[in-house]
């Protein structure tokens, strides 16, 4: 069988984590809102959540090396909530806690990252889901979360030496 050349100048040369990012950042992207409480779309994140770990786990790279989390907003899409809910790996209970926590908010998206530690020009794969796509203030405000977490996450990556600082 002869290979893809493009696959192998391109994508093929990245590692399985890097791929797994790009293939979740590719996904189909919804067309009409879903309108969930904070418990569903909790759940929503939780079955998200699990299927990036499993993705991770069959790409040979670790599960903590994704991270998803749960974007609010008030109901009127007027702002979001400055708290966003960090979906772990393994659910220990604090789901339920955090969706009671949230329960007067709407659930907009989730952010989705993918740490690549091999690669130092771009160590972050992210994107944002949208569940509210209608309204254009809900993709607007799921991207300004995924923007600033990415932001942090970046910072704290430096802060603990594993990736270079390529700030100026």
């Amino acid at each position: 069988m002869t290979p893809n050349a493009g696959f192998s100048a391109g994508i093929g040369m990245n590692s399985q984590a890097t791929r797994v990012g790009w293939a979740l950042k590719g996904g189909p992207r919804r067309r009409k809102d879903l309108r969930l409480s904070a418990l569903a779309g909790v759940v929503e994140g939780r079955k998200l959540r699990d299927k990036v770990s499993g993705l991770m786990r069959a790409a040979e790279a670790s599960p903590d090396d994704a991270m998803v989390l749960c974007v609010f907003a008030e109901p009127d899409l007027s702002t979001l909530v400055r708290e966003v809910l960090v979906l772990p790996v393994i659910d220990n209970g604090s789901d339920i806690k955090a969706a009671l926590l949230h329960a007067d908010k709407l659930p907009i998206g989730f952010a989705v990252f993918v740490l690549d530690r091999a690669d130092a020009a771009q160590p972050i794969i992210s994107h944002a889901r949208h569940l509210i796509v209608q309204d254009k203030r809900g993709p607007l405000l799921c991207e300004m979360a995924r923007a600033a977490y990415e932001r942090k996450i970046k910072h704290k990556l430096i802060a603990s030496g594993a990736i270079p600082d390529d700030r100026n």
